[in-house]
């Protein structure tokens, strides 16, 4: 008996007719059947259009945290430029003060405060002298090593009390007062180095006896609340803060 064979149907996707199934194309419309076809390229998919451009926001620069606490009242920016104009805005910020004297003070010993203070003393000497750079530091700074501040005319003098390991503290002090006293009477500007604030109260003790205090301070972001604690103190002893100077060294 004979059989007789026959492709399975396909049916079209777009007509809905019955094709065999060895085609790739609809005998009635065209459409492609099946994947695969030989020498057929599909058609490439559109591209996505591109994502809405979003305006960019324009924000402030951040404000430092020991720029915001430490903001003199009378600048309204520390002051953060050279050591010249530093003893310019100084000078303008503590007046005409028949005596004048200011406290360099630090949270940490190697916030490069020695320098400053140094620094500071001999560009004072250019704009008002005489000056007295004192190193008050019972362990002793080393501020008299930084830039030969010594000048032989006397407009610029560093005073460095003996130091004794025996001799108390408050001894000390006493002679650091009298100096800076002395000098202030005879008209000099009085520069004083005092030891970093976390390591000894000396800077506290010195800071509401003179005219005005300059912070010294490095960017440490996860030190943050140190500078709110020594503003905070300061202000109840009554300090004038005069600016702050970032060491970015």
């Amino acid at each position: 008996m004979a059989t007789a064979t026959t492709d399975l149907a396909s049916l079209c996707g777009a007509c809905g007719r019955k094709n065999p199934s060895s085609r790739f194309f609809c005998r009635w419309c065209g459409h492609r059947l099946a994947d695969g076809v030989p020498g057929f390229a599909p058609q490439p998919e559109a591209d996505a259009p591109p994502p809405a451009r979003r305006r960019a926001r324009v924000s402030p620069p951040p404000v430092s945290p020991v720029e915001r606490v430490f903001e003199a009242p009378i600048a309204e920016r520390p002051i953060i430029e050279s050591f010249r104009l530093l003893a310019l805005n100084l000078q303008r910020l503590v007046g005409p003060e028949a005596q004048r004297s200011i406290v360099v003070m630090s949270p940490f010993p190697s916030d490069g405060r020695s320098l400053v203070s140094a620094s500071l003393a001999s560009a004072l000497a250019d704009l008002i002298p005489p000056v007295l750079l004192v190193d008050a530091d019972p362990a002793g700074s080393g501020v008299e090593l930084n830039r030969q501040p010594v000048r032989p005319d006397g407009s610029l003098s560093v005073l460095v009390p003996a130091r004794n390991g025996r001799r108390p503290i408050a001894t000390f002090l006493d002679e650091v007062r009298r100096a800076v006293a002395e000098a202030a009477e005879e008209g000099a500007t009085v520069v004083i180095d005092t030891p970093a604030c976390t390591t000894s109260s000396i800077a506290f003790f010195m800071a509401p006896l003179a005219t005005g205090v300059l912070y010294v301070a490095r960017k440490r972001p996860h030190e943050n609340g140190i500078h709110h604690d020594i503003r905070g103190q300061l202000d109840l002893l009554g300090a004038r803060v005069l600016g702050v100077v970032f060491n970015e060294a």
